[in-house]
């Protein structure tokens, strides 16, 4: 309403900025929560191309302060990255070391690339499913909204990656859980 308001709104892009999930200890998220939650969003916005036409995320790297080389694992703001920062104060994991969510980006951009969104699936309370086409085959990205773990079945074989990369084949059954999985069936 308020784009309609203020002019064509189909000639306005939505842009997500600066999205993303501190790894802070204490106020933050664990990286694999960063790395679940960097794989649902982008599903979410892949699945939803009249909603969001651009998403952004912050940040790659994480921070330290400004006027020293020092990182904080338990501020907030110096922990937004994908991979640890570049000082080696001691204090910081290897400098421009992967976090378990750069792995979970990669293996999304990876199992993604030329995906189309088809349609949304229903599995059920509590699980977000998204099926995409690639390569002529059904790609189905899942996970639950909650604590819970739940198990679908297959009538016949799938091909179940968890949000690393792993790859399990000729499964007829596939545990969700808050990190998202990809099945090819």
């Amino acid at each position: 309403a308020v784009l309609s308001r203020y002019g064509d709104v189909s000639t306005k892009e939505i842009w997500m900025t600066e999205t993303g999930w501190s790894t802070a200890i204490g106020p933050g998220v664990t990286e694999e929560e960063q790395g679940a939650y960097f794989v649902q969003v982008n599903t979410w916005a892949l699945a939803n191309p009249d909603k969001v036409d651009r998403i952004f995320w912050y940040d790659l790297m994480n921070d330290r302060y400004a006027n020293t080389l020092d990182w904080d694992p338990t501020a907030g703001e110096h922990n937004w990255g994908l991979i640890h920062s570049w000082t080696n104060t001691g204090n910081e994991p290897l400098p421009y070391s992967a976090k378990q969510s750069y792995v979970a980006a990669s293996a999304f951009n990876s199992m993604m690339a030329g995906a189309q969104y088809a349609d949304t699936i229903q599995l059920g309370d509590g699980i977000q499913a998204y099926r995409f086409q690639k390569n002529g085959e059904d790609l189905v990205v899942a996970w639950t909204t909650s604590s819970t773990t739940k198990t679908i079945r297959c009538s016949g074989s799938m091909n179940v990656t968890d949000m690393y990369g792993t790859t399990t084949n000729n499964l007829t059954t596939a545990t969700l859980s808050e990190c998202p999985i990809y099945i090819v069936c």
